[in-house]
């Protein structure tokens, strides 16, 4: 408060005795206004030898607590509360005890001041954010002429002009206390003040919670600190697609579905309840889902033993529900599969943020067909004939021999061999599965013996006359033969037991029963000797001897 420039002093002249000596105090010239500090000024002059001692004021305002206020100092401060004319007085007390009163002869006029008032839309906010300074004043008994508002943080004081509200802004973190004074025609003024709170921007963060891939929803949590204080969210999606949609929500999680693959940037907005606006955006890398293309049908049919080459395209990133039966020939993107059973493989393909995605190959595998081979005999003369024999498992479509120019039938399953010389034959049987065609092949050895030698025979070392049926006899087996022109049985003591002469080969009819010349008693188990004269088809007479064990 500003004190006037202009005082009213009225000054009473006394006399005592001889000496004269004067009373009374300086106030401001004309009025006074409520609420305002208003200044009295004793300017008395005490009468001689004495001096003022105290001074007690009466400032005539019936609103005013407490009674007259007494001081020493000659001057002192009033505020007034009633409205209208009051006349104030001041008692002097001097230093014998006398005292004089002296009354303002002409009453101050107080008059009601101004009310300044002000408000703001946001006592606390962040730096850079809007305020506005909002005037609420109520005048006196005269019109308000001035309003002055400090800010506190330096700049030049603003004007509220015809009670436009001012906007402003504060860039730096700290507390203002900005101060509203407002003055009349009276002169009177009043001054109001409120606390401005600068506070640093809060941070806000957010996270995808799953991957982002174009088509697929991405769930986006707000994970910032302190989320109460914030009460409206956005969020911005840009895509290269749709427009940016800023898109209101609660701040916790927040779904969106991308449209396009590549770096795409979201940004999230936070407003709090002081106005404070924080953004914080993150670049999603969109990927898109493979679309993988085979060099192979989704059914595939291989003979067994066979391979089957897989090219796959449209990922970076290829691999395998299984690598049974598989090899790698260019990484993963060309393999061989070499399956021995029917087998399903997926291949799958994947990008970084993408779920992976798979299609399925079947390879049906046509099993082999056993195919055994036989030859009766496997060991024959020239000019002899050996039966050849395939017995394939399962059906088949056809099948082919060769050599063909040595066999009766190249194309029979059971077929007569009568080569010149030892001869590999080959056979291929053709069968199929699904209408798909394979074929496998096995061979046999069959032996032609250009001369009849005892090596070329088939004599055993031992045999089990028990009477099972099963190797109960000796006697000479081989296709070599013609006649046996005799066959001598002796047991360790030089006696013969047994003999026979110009019989056929290959009959047990014409062996050795075990038996003392196969009619008697049943001779003991041990090493019997045998001595063996025989014609072969050739011509040529073969004599041998050799030992026999009888099993019992």
């Amino acid at each position: 408060m500003k004190p006037f420039l202009k005082y009213l002093l009225t000054i009473m002249i006394l006399v005592h005795g001889a000496d004269s000596y004067a009373i009374g105090f300086q106030v401001l010239r004309d009025t006074a206004c409520t609420g305002s500090p208003y200044l009295f000024k004793d300017t008395s002059t005490p009468p001689s030898g004495l001096t003022i001692v105290s001074r007690s004021w009466n400032f005539a305002d019936p609103l005013s607590a407490g009674g007259p206020t007494l001081t020493t100092v000659d001057s002192v401060f009033h505020s007034y509360l009633s409205v209208g004319l009051v006349s104030p007085s001041m008692t002097l007390t001097y230093s014998d005890n006398s005292t004089v009163t002296y009354t303002i002869p002409n009453p101050i006029l107080v008059v009601k001041s101004p009310t300044a008032g002000y408000s703001v839309d946001r006592p606390i906010t962040c730096p850079g954010v809007p305020i506005t300074f909002t005037a609420s004043n109520t005048a006196g008994v005269s019109s308000i002429v001035n309003y002055n508002l400090n800010l506190a943080d330096g700049s030049p004081s603003s004007l509220f002009v015809d009670g436009t509200p001012i906007v402003y802004n504060y860039s730096i973190i700290k507390k203002y206390n900005t101060i509203y004074t407002v003055s009349d025609l009276n002169g009177c003024q009043d001054t109001a003040s409120i606390v401005i709170t600068i506070l640093p921007y809060p941070k806000i963060k957010f996270e995808p919670i799953n991957l982002s891939c174009k088509d697929s929803a991405v769930v986006y949590e707000n994970r910032t600190t302190n989320i109460g204080q914030f009460v409206k969210w956005d969020w911005l999606f840009f895509d290269s697609v749709s427009h940016p949609l800023p898109r209101s929500g609660s701040g916790v999680n927040f779904t969106y579905t991308w449209n396009k693959a590549g770096p795409q940037k979201v940004f999230l907005t936070g407003t709090t309840a002081t106005g404070c606006i924080v953004t914080d955006s993150l670049i999603a890398a969109v990927d898109t889902t493979p679309e993988l293309v085979l060099s192979l049908k989704k059914d595939t049919t291989i003979c067994f033993g066979e391979s089957v080459e897989l090219k796959t395209l449209g990922s970076d990133t290829i691999f395998y529900s299984s690598e049974l039966w598989m090899n790698r020939i260019s990484g993963d993107s060309i393999v061989l599969f070499t399956p021995k059973n029917t087998y399903t493989y997926t291949v799958y393909g994947k990008t970084k943020n993408c779920p992976k995605t798979g299609k399925d190959i079947k390879i049906n595998v046509v099993q082999p067909m056993l195919i055994p081979l036989s030859l009766t005999p496997n060991n024959i003369l020239r000019g002899d004939q050996s039966i050849l024999q395939v017995k394939p498992n399962a059906v088949f479509d056809s099948l082919k021999w060769t050599p063909s120019n040595s066999i009766t039938c190249s194309t029979c399953d059971s077929t007569g061999a009568s080569p010149q010389i030892s001869t590999m034959y080959k056979v291929q049987v053709f069968y199929s599965m699904f209408s798909f065609p394979c074929q496998i092949e096995d061979s046999i050895f069959l032996k032609v013996d250009l001369a009849c030698t005892i090596d070329s025979l088939k004599i055993p070392s031992a045999f089990t006359p028990n009477g099972d049926n099963i190797n109960n006899e000796f006697y000479v087996k081989s296709r070599l033969l013609n006649n046996v022109i005799a066959m001598d049985i002796y047991n360790r003591w030089g006696n013969r037991v047994f003999n026979v002469s110009n019989v056929a080969p290959n009959n047990p009819l014409n062996g050795w029963n075990g038996k003392l010349n196969n009619a008697g008693e049943d001779l003991p188990p041990g090493m019997y000797v045998y001595n063996i004269s025989a014609t072969c088809l050739n011509g040529q007479t073969l004599n041998f001897q050799g030992e026999i064990n009888l099993i019992r």
